[in-house]
């Protein structure tokens, strides 16, 4: 039995999410299941562990993102540094994963950029220690199937949906912006990612930029096209872990081993043939090993926080201060993160990040 006080349903975890999709968690009953094609690096280490045990209130979501913590439980990584993940409903409690956090709920949660910035702008304590995944490859352009259009470039005209305040608008309007298409030029339409599949099939959009599982829904359904994703325009677009100041304060070798844990699941995955995960994945998500197999490889998984995550934050904090989501000016994107515990992992474990 791995050390994670969740609740057992069937084959996957519901839990929490920032993005609407927090629930409540369970955890693993059976053996752990990564094929023989593994490469972490930090298998069978000969380092002590301790055997000191001690808790980190957690949500690991039932998504693509969240495959190195799922890797870090099968594989025993968090039972490895005697931690039990502890979870939290957010749902019930009426809140997300960045206000469990604030609140002390959740020692940490997954969280979005604009997420990190919010708080920062708000005077919160709690800062992002780690990337946990990133990417624009999931990001998917899609044009109807009805449209002759074959490029973001055609886009002028169209009506295009978009998930209004968040990561999705903001994607949209960097397409528009390098394509050198005005924001006058086409329809701009908010709709929920969730609700995208059936505005495609109410013929209520041209086109959308959004993210799994909605982008296969649309697909598999006909009614529309890939036409490439978000890379195109974006390097990165990196997923965070927050922890407040308390913690790291009170509880700073939990959130250590934690974040150690994490890491070497991080490491599993990128020196991991992606077909390898997905068994590991299929565990917590419904969906076809074939279907994991695709979507844990359009991620990367580089924990590492430098000068260009810091450059990414200033452009979400650009877009955010447009929408006039946050007012100050004078927020400096850089006081967003907390890197101690990455400065002391780096010197203490290299090995975790020399793939």
């Amino acid at each position: 039995m791995r050390r994670v006080a969740m609740a057992r349903t069937p084959r996957a975890l519901v839990i929490g999410l920032a993005c609407a999709l927090l629930m409540t968690a369970c955890g693993d009953d059976g053996e752990t299941s990564g094929g023989d094609g593994g490469g972490d690096a930090s298998a069978g280490d000969e380092r002590e562990y301790s055997t000191e045990e001690l808790t980190v209130k957690f949500n690991i979501a039932n998504a693509i993102t969240y495959t190195p913590l799922m890797v870090a439980v099968e594989n025993g990584y968090f039972e490895d540094e005697g931690l039990t993940i502890e979870p939290f409903n957010v749902g019930e409690a009426g809140m997300d994963n960045a206000q469990a956090v604030l609140a002390g709920a959740l020692d940490a949660g997954g969280v979005s950029g604009h997420t990190v910035l919010q708080a920062l702008a708000q005077g919160s304590d709690a800062r992002a220690v780690s990337i946990f995944a990133g990417g624009a490859d999931p990001l998917q352009i899609i044009v109807s199937s009805d449209s002759d259009v074959t490029s973001a470039s055609d886009f002028a005209g169209l009506r295009i949906g978009y998930e209004q305040g968040g990561l999705l608008q903001q994607m949209v309007y960097t397409l528009l912006d390098a394509e050198g298409i005005e924001q006058s030029e086409v329809e701009l339409i908010p709709i929920p990612a969730a609700e995208m599949p059936a505005a495609f099939e109410s013929d209520v959009v041209d086109a959308v930029v959004v993210y799994e599982p909605f982008a296969s829904a649309i697909v598999d359904n006909g009614t529309g096209n890939v036409i490439g994703n978000m890379s195109e325009y974006v390097e990165e677009v990196p997923r965070y872990i927050l922890m407040g100041a308390q913690f790291m304060e009170e509880k700073a070798e939990a959130a250590k081993r934690f974040l150690r844990a994490m890491h070497r699941g991080m490491q599993f995955v990128r020196t991991s043939d992606p077909a390898d995960v997905a068994p590991i994945v299929a565990e917590y998500i419904e969906a076809t090993e074939e279907s994991l197999t695709t979507q844990i490889s359009q991620y990367t998984f580089n924990p590492i926080i430098n000068d260009s995550v810091v450059e990414i934050l200033q452009s979400d904090l650009e877009f955010l201060i447009e929408l006039d989501r946050i007012e100050d000016p004078d927020v400096e994107p850089a006081d967003a993160f907390d890197l101690s515990i990455q400065e002391e992992l780096l010197e203490e474990n290299p090995e975790l990040y020399e793939d």
